[in-house]
């Protein structure tokens, strides 16, 4: 029983051990590379809202934000703006 798992068990968990670091390594990369695409897109959304006039500031945790648009059709306005649904509209 020993032989067996020194001969077939041993090598086989070393190898699956191998595999999930490599996964994870490859996990972590992707994480990276999606925050920093996430940061990109936020910064060019945050732009193209200034070119349209509407001030955008984000919660701590970037879910929720206020939007307040100066001199639109409406007037000034402002929403507060969470997981991209309005909550409320002030004028």
């Amino acid at each position: 029983m020993l032989t067996r798992n020194v001969n077939y068990e041993i090598p086989t968990l070393k190898k699956l051990i191998t595999k999930c670091q490599k996964a994870q390594t490859e996990c972590t990369r992707k994480e990276t590379d999606y925050e920093n695409l996430a940061a990109e897109f936020k910064t060019k959304y945050s732009e193209m809202c200034k070119q349209y006039g509407i001030e955008v500031s984000y919660d701590h945790m970037g879910l929720g934000y206020v939007m307040i648009m100066h001199g639109t059709r409406l007037g000034n306005a402002a929403f507060i703006l969470i997981k991209g649904e309005i909550i409320s509209g002030l004028q």
